[in-house]
C-alpha cells in the first residue's frame, strides 16, 4: 500500500509527470530516428543490389563487345590482305602488259640483245 501511495504522490507532482512525459517524448523521438535509419539502410541495400546488377550487365556487355570487336578486326584484316593481294596481282599484270608491248610482243623481238 505504501508503494501505491508513493506512486500516487509521485504522479500527482507535475514536475515528475513532466519528466516522464519528456522521457516518453525522447523515447518516441529515438524510435522515429531508428525507423528512419532502418528505412535508409533498406533503401541503400536496394540501391546496392541494383548497382550490382548493373555491374554484372556491364561486364557481360564488355565481354561481348571485346569478342565482337576482335571478330571485326580479323574480318577487316583479311579484307585488307585480300585487297593488297588483288592490287599486287593487277599491278604485276599491268607491268607484264607494258613489258610485252614495249618489247614488241610475246617473242620480245625488241628486247633481245643482238649477238653479232
Amino acid at each position: 500500500k505504501r508503494e501505491i501511495e508513493s506512486l500516487i504522490t509521485q504522479y500527482k507532482n507535475p514536475e515528475e509527470v513532466d519528466k516522464v512525459k519528456r522521457l516518453a517524448d525522447d523515447l518516441q523521438e529515438v524510435k522515429d530516428i531508428m525507423q528512419q535509419n532502418l528505412n535508409s539502410m533498406v533503401q541503400r541495400g536496394v540501391q546496392l543490389q541494383q548497382l550490382d546488377d548493373s555491374v554484372v550487365e556491364l561486364e557481360v556487355a564488355a565481354s561481348t563487345f571485346k569478342k565482337k570487336s576482335t571478330e571485326v578486326k580479323e574480318v577487316v584484316w583479311w579484307r585488307d590482305l585480300r585487297c593488297k593481294i588483288i592490287t599486287g596481282v593487277v599491278l604485276l599484270i599491268v607491268i607484264f602488259i607494258v613489258v610485252v608491248v614495249a618489247c614488241g610482243g610475246f617473242e620480245f623481238p625488241n628486247c633481245k640483245t643482238s649477238s653479232s
